[in-house]
């Protein structure tokens, strides 16, 4: 049985964010303390609005020896909604 046309955009989609090559959208890492109480997430100040969690679960973020990494996704603003 051959996989339906909007299982394979789906599939893409998630292959293209999970290389960060999306063409709609442009992503963003930020990096904190290993298991700190900090806040991972972008400063509006300083990369806008419009950001949510580039991936599902435990893909949205990595932990390192010393630091972890959280990854971020958002529409480009030429991009039409």
């Amino acid at each position: 049985m051959s996989e339906s046309r909007e299982a394979y955009i789906k599939r893409l989609e998630d292959h293209l964010h999970a290389i960060r090559r999306h063409p709609d959208y442009e992503y963003l890492t930020t990096t904190i303390g290993r298991k700190t109480c900090e806040d991972p997430e972008p400063y509006e100040e300083e990369h806008g609005v419009g950001w949510e969690e580039n991936g599902e679960g435990h893909d949205s973020w990595e932990r390192f020896d010393y630091h972890e990494e959280y990854y971020w996704r958002r529409l480009h603003s030429r991009s039409p909604e």
